[in-house]
């Protein structure tokens, strides 16, 4: 089941806070793991990593202010794919932190970095690729932000971290395998 009153009060929490400083600021969500978020082995679910990954992204949209920016713009943000990497386990009970920032504009996406620290380490990280989209696919960057009046830059920036470099190839293979090709509107 989706955690709605964990994304509620991580909601509130970010809406209460001033806009965040920069583009590239992040948001931390303080969190703990419920048995509804771990499996048999009594540790954070891989599934349910990205269910929270979720809620990161809405407190980063809600303290960049993008929220009333979508309303009535027939824009949305969907997630187009997802690579992480595990690294320790949160158990059952455990306390952790969700960093969750911009980390890239790029033609048709924003990159969003994601880390889970535990006892002050990384348990996980991911990268995340975000588009803008309305009912004929994919717009392009440039154009979403000048719809929805963002103060984001004109130009690529930056070059794909290191961690996520191989995320094109990956993408672009599993697209030719589905024999799928979105519309590109710019």
């Amino acid at each position: 089941m989706y955690p709605i009153c964990r994304m509620i009060r991580v909601a509130l929490y970010q809406w209460r806070k001033p806009k965040l400083a920069t583009l590239t600021e992040e948001c931390v969500a303080s969190m703990r793991a419920y048995p509804s978020d771990c499996d048999l082995n009594r540790h954070i679910n891989n599934g349910r990593y990205l269910t929270l990954m979720d809620i990161g992204r809405g407190q980063l949209f809600i303290g960049q202010r993008m929220v009333r920016s979508f309303m009535g713009s027939g824009l949305n943000v969907v997630a187009t794919s997802a690579h992480i990497l595990f690294r320790r386990s949160i158990p059952l009970w455990g306390r952790f932190e969700l960093h969750t920032r911009i980390a890239g504009i790029y033609e048709r996406f924003l990159l969003i970095e994601q880390r889970f620290t535990y006892r002050g380490k990384t348990a996980a990280q991911a990268y995340v690729k975000i588009a803008f989209v309305n009912q004929s696919g994919i717009v392009l960057t440039e154009v979403a932000s000048n719809q929805l009046g963002l103060n984001l830059p004109d130009t690529v920036w930056p070059p794909l971290p290191a961690a996520a470099a191989g995320m094109e190839t990956i993408d672009a293979a599993i697209l030719t395998k589905l024999g799928s090709s979105s519309e590109i509107q710019g």
